[in-house]
């Protein structure tokens, strides 16, 4: 009986996910390319959805881009494979978030937020959306110590300074990743 518990806690845990709580979902009713039409979900822009198989197993997460009548407009965050008609669309009522917080240190995300380490999943109180305002410019603290790159060009004619953003634009093939190693293999640090 004892060796059932965990079975029974499985699926029960399921099909809680398949309840929504108070919230409607939808269901994709076309897929274009890689855009998810869905009907009958209340949603933002914005707004981080789940999209579900109908017995309640998360297949993604997808993001709400826009609408179209009284259609969501869905950019889903993975591949398409296993989506269907029968694919519910659970609104989050949140925007994708990410956390932050001493337990994040020394771990490796992917795009999503999620570990891709293999050290399970991060302990953090904070979540930040990733659509958050950038801090004041004027409140930074001042660029006090040069940073050289070890790229000669670079730390003669345009000095980079410790904790200071740069941006490199270029078109495509002609060097900015190249440069990059550059920079990561010139640089004196730990």
């Amino acid at each position: 009986m004892l060796a059932e518990m965990p079975l029974l806690e499985t699926a029960l845990e399921r099909e809680l996910a398949t309840l929504a709580f108070g919230r409607r979902y939808g269901k994709v009713v076309e897929l274009v390319g890689t855009m998810l039409k869905v009907a009958g979900v209340q949603v933002s822009l914005g707004e981080v959805c789940e999209l579900r198989q109908r017995d309640g197993t998360l297949l993604q997460r997808a993001e709400v881009v826009g609408f179209s009548r009284d259609l969501a407009l869905l950019a889903p965050f993975g591949e398409l494979v296993g989506l269907s008609r029968e694919t519910r669309v659970i609104g989050l009522g949140r925007p994708l978030a990410v956390p932050v917080g001493p337990a994040l240190l020394g771990r490796v995300l992917d795009g999503l937020g999620e570990p891709s380490d293999g050290q399970g999943a991060i302990a953090c109180d904070t979540w930040v959306p990733i659509q958050a305002q950038a801090p004041d410019p004027m409140r930074r603290r001042l660029i006090e110590q040069p940073m050289p790159t070890g790229v000669r060009i670079v730390d003669g004619l345009m000095t980079l300074g410790e904790g200071q953003r740069m941006g490199i634009f270029a078109a495509a093939g002609v060097g900015k990743s190249t440069l990059m190693g550059m920079f990561a293999r010139g640089r004196k640090c730990d």
